[in-house]
């Protein structure tokens, strides 16, 4: 993309030499003497229009590194993208092979579009999408469409991977397609209750989620952020 956008500008910027010179030598004077200046001047204003980060989480069951989570943030002006995969596998009787991937954009801090989609043993188990359309938001349940009787969402799950929710009260879960109470515990710690009777345990620092705990009624799962995994 970057390359094609700097050709893109050296045609420009040598039709318009051309206009404003009558003669081509002139313009590729001009051209030799300002193009690495036009050319680090873009790459700048590149760089600093998307900022990406990218988190690295192991998912710890009993002390054991049983999978991965990989979370990428993209900021582009009032735009926000987050996209989220992770892949865990573990041995609970059977062994239990789990894929997840999610995506979540923002306009403006309003949620345009999320989609969760999770494989369990091969089996596609959730394919749910979440659309704001014409002031309200559309959801589809495994191909099902309905309606979600809200104006706006500002707050989403996976945005708690990488934004502390001071004073947030609810946070708007993309797989449950409903919103969920979450409690501030002090020390930087929130609890998110889910409608299946399990919770998790949400730990910041520095605004950054560096842990959560995972309760479910048969086993606790920790997702922990590796060391030195934001780049």
């Amino acid at each position: 993309m970057i390359p094609a956008f700097i050709i893109w500008l050296v045609k420009k910027y040598l039709l318009h030499s051309k206009k404003e010179n009558k003669q081509y030598t002139i313009g590729s004077a001009v051209w030799k003497k300002t193009s690495p200046l036009l050319i680090w001047l873009m790459l700048v204003a590149i760089t600093s229009m998307a900022q990406k980060q990218v988190y690295h989480y192991n998912v710890l069951y009993k002390g054991n590194n049983i999978g991965n989570m990989y979370l990428t943030q993209v900021q582009t002006g009032d735009a926000l993208s987050i996209k989220v995969a992770s892949n865990i596998q573990m041995n609970m009787l059977i062994n239990v092979r789990v894929h997840v991937a999610e995506e979540a954009s923002y306009k403006e801090d309003k949620l345009i579009y999320s989609t969760v989609y999770r494989k369990v043993n091969g089996k596609e188990k959730a394919n749910r999408q979440t659309k704001y359309c014409n002031g309200s938001y559309e959801i589809v349940t495994e191909g099902k469409k309905d309606t979600l009787n809200k104006t706006a969402i500002n707050y989403n799950l996976v945005r708690l991977y990488c934004k502390e929710p001071f004073n947030i009260k609810e946070v708007y879960s993309d797989a449950f397609q409903q919103f969920l109470t979450i409690e501030a515990l002090g020390d930087h710690k929130y609890k998110l209750a889910l409608p299946d009777n399990n919770y998790n345990v949400y730990h910041y620092q520095n605004g950054i989620c560096n842990r959560v705990d995972v309760h479910n009624t048969f086993y606790t799962v920790q997702m922990q952020l590796a060391q030195n995994s934001i780049f």
